[in-house]
């Protein structure tokens, strides 16, 4: 299984990690260490969202082909998190608006 972040191939070797769930919590607290966070997830081609534990558990590191990460660090999350928050209030207020 190849590990792709941010398009560069780690160098990582499987230590007891059976399951895509166990290598992206792996990877979670290596990045969290750099202050980055995973942004997104692509197994096989296949976006997901690395909240979706029981679909990343049921997914087996030997039928996986590639794993590919993009990541934020905290501040770029912070903006990022702010602007959808942003975004969901304009369109909560224009409802309002449109209620009325």
């Amino acid at each position: 299984m190849d590990i792709v972040i941010e398009g560069n191939k780690l160098d990582f070797e499987l230590e007891k990690e059976n399951n895509v769930l166990e290598v992206v919590e792996s990877i979670e607290g290596w990045l969290s260490q750099k202050y980055e966070v995973i942004d997104e997830l692509t197994i096989d081609g296949n976006s997901v969202l690395p909240s979706e534990k029981d679909k990343l558990e049921g997914t087996l590191v030997s039928e996986t082909d590639v794993v590919e990460i993009k990541t934020l660090n905290h501040l770029e999350y912070a903006i990022h998190s702010l602007l959808e928050l942003q975004d969901y209030l304009n369109r909560f207020v224009d409802r309002l608006n449109e209620d009325t």
